[in-house]
């Protein structure tokens, strides 16, 4: 099994789930803290040495390692990241989730701290992108 499928079950398991239950961050901004607790559950490891609390070093751990490549063509498993510090309208918080099935996006829900499939690539793409002025990346873990 390759490790981008590692990352998606990991991930389908987690769906409903509060996957950061001790709230080291508001569950209004968990995003990162619940996509970092995810990948160290089933790697050991964590994704940014810096902090994995926080989109934009998520951000800059992708583009500084060979663990991850960017993709244009997201499959499951991968890493959808719109990054704090990044949006060309001024936003201020980014947001990051895991590809699942059929294009579905899963993410931290910052009303209720459950990991749920709350959007697709599209919708992800206008809210984040179009609307918040995010760039909209993806990473695949090798």
């Amino acid at each position: 099994m390759s490790n981008s499928e590692r990352l998606y079950f990991a991930a389908r398991a987690k769906r409903d789930e509060d996957p950061t239950p001790r709230d080291n961050v508001l569950d209004e901004v968990a995003c990162a803290e619940v996509v970092s607790a995810i990948y160290f559950g089933e790697f050991g490891e964590a994704i940014s040495e810096e902090n994995g609390n926080s989109t934009y070093w998520l951000f800059q751990a992708f583009g500084n390692t060979k663990k991850w490549v960017e993709v244009e063509e997201p499959e499951r498993g991968d890493i959808i990241i719109s990054p704090t510090g990044y949006s060309s309208k001024g936003a201020e918080h980014g947001h990051t989730g895991y590809v699942m099935e059929s294009g579905k996006i899963a993410s931290n829900d910052s009303a209720t701290g459950l990991f749920l499939e709350n959007y697709t690539v599209d919708s992800w793409k206008r809210k984040f992108g179009e609307v918040m002025g995010f760039p909209v990346k993806f990473y695949r873990i090798k």
